[in-house]
């Protein structure tokens, strides 16, 4: 007996000490709004293609692709009770030298999100859609996420 138990522990430590797969989040969304000082405009047509967000947890990575703009940044997750988790941050462009982005993106525990950026004093753009999650290799780099100063 003693001999299985030694056999499941060296096979238990064994898989933890396998590198863990990435989840990514990758989002599309369905509609946006664009919102001013008195009102907010549907857009539902014409922008899916353009627009991306992705969520890569093991690496910490946030990235949006907005037109003809990429975006990347680390952020540390909120989590809450409903299996919700909420990223935010400054995200660097890519190539580097284009002013940064400011993107909240809520993703809930059923694969649909939330994303908010363009944040003015005068309004915002939000997108709302659903996130396909995945395992698969990450695009982007494994990096563990900068500590802040």
């Amino acid at each position: 007996m003693g001999r299985v138990r030694r056999i499941a522990a060296a096979l238990s430590l064994a898989f933890l000490a396998l590198p863990a797969a990435a989840r990514v989040q990758r989002c599309r969304p369905s509609v946006k709004y664009e919102c001013a000082e008195q009102r907010c405009v549907r857009v539902s047509e014409g922008f899916q293609h353009a627009e991306s967000f992705a969520w890569n947890d093991k690496a910490g990575l946030l990235s949006a692709c907005l037109w003809s703009r990429c975006y990347q940044g680390s952020v540390r997750p909120l989590r809450d009770r409903s299996g919700a988790v909420t990223l935010s941050g400054s995200l660097a462009s890519e190539p580097a030298g284009l002013p940064p982005l400011y993107l909240s993106l809520t993703i809930a525990a059923d694969g649909k999100f939330t994303a908010v950026w363009e944040q003015r004093g005068d309004g915002l753009v939000f997108d709302i859609g659903r996130c396909n999650g995945s395992s698969a290799p990450s695009p982007w780099p494994a990096e563990k996420p900068q500590e802040k100063k």
